[in-house]
């Protein structure tokens, strides 16, 4: 957990040290990369993917940078973008770039989740959670890298005050991403709870796990988060927004999770003690560590002593 934590802050480091170096387009490019990277790895290393990475990933990473590309190339053809973007921006870029192309871009991003909503194997809430995040982090990267791959050619160096430009690098490349992940997984776990649980667990969200309420609510922020720019919000102005709809996004989140590993512990029986891989401390099999309160579901299967922790919802591998 630490090495994500670490590779994160160096991820944002180096695309804040290139935005103060003026190489606007280079920070945004890097960034576009980072959140989408170390989102695939990380649900990589937790083995979340219940034995299946071939058809999980080609359905929910590759289907999300596909949509990200045929969106930005979209937003290239039909609306002002680059660095240019930044001091003229048309008047119905606002409700190109700021409402309808988010809404595609969520949309088509969301049929991913949608086929694989009809697998008995992934029945998961967390499961929703996963593929959603996996999609919206990848079709957001793969827009932003989409849009600003052909001010590559035209020279790193940008024009233009440094904060207001590193404070735009960070709008684009880490905190756009981190939305459209929050988002599309919220609407993700929404259809999972509603569809793959029984109607007695389906209000333990309230109207946040339906996906009448949670879909729109998603939608909205994704709204909220591309309209900043399209409105020639100030750098500061956008990037304070940016963090608030952020929060309230990883918020709704959070909650939707809290509720999948509490359906799921219920359903898993205590097991024999083994070495909890975040803080060291033996803890009996289950889903939550005993000392430090950790998802067992969030860290990585093997343990120093070979011993694996049982994939939550799912079976025992055969070794064991």
């Amino acid at each position: 957990m630490r090495a994500f934590r670490v590779s994160l802050a160096l991820g944002v480091a180096v695309v804040v040290a290139l935005a103060l170096a003026s190489w606007f387009t280079l920070a945004v490019a890097a960034g576009a990369v980072l959140v989408p990277m170390l989102t695939v790895l990380y649900l990589q290393t937790v083995e979340i993917y219940e034995g299946e990475p071939p058809l999980v990933l080609g359905v929910t990473a590759v289907w999300g940078l596909l949509v990200g590309v045929g969106i930005g190339l979209l937003t290239r053809s039909v609306t002002s973008t680059g660095p240019t973007a930044l001091t003229a921006t048309r008047t119905h870029d606002v409700l190109l770039q700021g409402i309808l192309l988010p809404m595609a871009l969520g949309g088509l991003a969301q049929l991913g989740p949608l086929v694989l909503l009809r697998h008995r194997k992934f029945n998961d809430v967390l499961d929703g959670v996963t593929f959603g995040a996996t999609v919206g982090a990848a079709a957001v990267g793969a827009q932003t890298f989409t849009l600003i791959a052909p001010s590559l050619t035209q020279g790193l160096h940008v024009p233009g005050r440094v904060a207001p430009l590193t404070a735009r690098a960070i709008d684009l490349a880490l905190l756009q991403p981190v939305l459209g992940m929050a988002t599309i997984a919220l609407a993700s776990g929404a259809l999972w709870l509603r569809f793959h649980h029984p109607a007695v667990d389906r209000g333990a969200l309230g109207p946040l796990g339906h996906p009448l309420t949670a879909i729109p609510i998603a939608a909205g922020l994704l709204i909220l988060g591309a309209v900043g720019e399209p409105l020639r919000l100030s750098a500061g102005e956008w990037l304070a927004s940016l963090v608030v709809l952020d929060a309230i996004a990883l918020w709704c989140l959070r909650q939707v999770i809290h509720v999948g590993l509490l359906e799921e512990a219920a359903a898993i029986p205590i097991g024999p003690e083994f070495q909890c891989a975040n803080c060291g401390e033996m803890t009996p099999r289950h889903s939550f560590c005993a000392s430090c309160g950790v998802s067992l579901r969030a860290l990585p299967k093997p343990t120093a002593g070979g011993a694996q922790q049982r994939p939550v919802g799912g079976e025992l591998p055969d070794s064991a």
